[in-house]
């Protein structure tokens, strides 16, 4: 039988690692190149809080892997692409994607965790720790981000800087000062640098978030 094909599973075989031909189709199979069963592509129930559509795939290490779309049917037809796609790099027949391509699909809250632990033990200036007022504002001006974007994964951070600078501008609306606006789009900038550097995201910055030096600044407000 085909590696790639549903197998059939029985509690004896499955001891084996074998499927069983004359047991029942179980929605999952093996893959002879990760000797593990490989769940099958798919699409959650529920949109997420913004609205967006969370499909599921396996990647080429084994790991089941997350990304939003605008609708269902998109969800569906990009998850079997993506398991098609990561079939043939655990096959050899394609190579292996950069590290940012391996993170598109990185839980945003897993890579944010990440980011706040590092802070608390050395972002600041030569290598200190955050103070707990700098932690606590980038907690939740991140959450803010996370709501305000549906962000679930990292990929969902691409091309994003127009649905950004709304949201930075509805904050100015709602008449908060332009200090407070410039450390909303510093917050996220600095989170999408970091990311950067470690290569979670894009090295061409300006794919998700257009950083030199500087943030952009925000006037007015009150």
């Amino acid at each position: 039988m085909h590696a790639d094909l549903d197998t059939r599973w029985s509690p004896a075989y499955e001891a084996k690692g074998e499927p069983d031909p004359g047991a029942p189709l179980r929605g999952r199979r093996l893959d002879r190149h990760l000797a593990v069963r490989i769940e099958s592509p798919g699409v959650k129930k529920k949109p997420t809080k913004g609205g967006l559509y969370q499909g599921y795939f396996t990647d080429y290490t084994g790991k089941k892997r997350y990304f939003t779309t605008l609708t269902r049917s998109e969800a569906k037809r990009e998850a079997k692409r993506l398991e098609a796609e990561h079939r043939l790099i655990r096959q050899g027949i394609r190579p292996v994607p950069s590290s940012a391509g391996r993170h598109r699909s990185t839980l945003f809250t897993e890579a944010v965790d990440e980011y706040l632990d590092w802070g608390k033990s050395q972002g600041g200036r030569k290598g200190r720790p955050w103070s707990l007022k700098h932690v606590g504002n980038r907690t939740s001006q991140l959450a803010w981000w996370r709501e305000s974007l549906g962000i679930e994964v990292l990929g969902d951070l691409t091309g994003v800087l127009g649905r950004v600078e709304k949201q930075l501008r509805e904050l100015q609306a709602l008449g908060r000062t332009g200090k407070t606006v410039s450390n909303y789009a510093d917050t996220l900038g600095a989170f999408c640098d970091w990311c950067v550097r470690r290569g979670y995201l894009e090295t061409d910055r300006s794919m998700v978030w257009p950083l030199s030096t500087q943030p952009p600044k925000y006037a007015g407000g009150r």
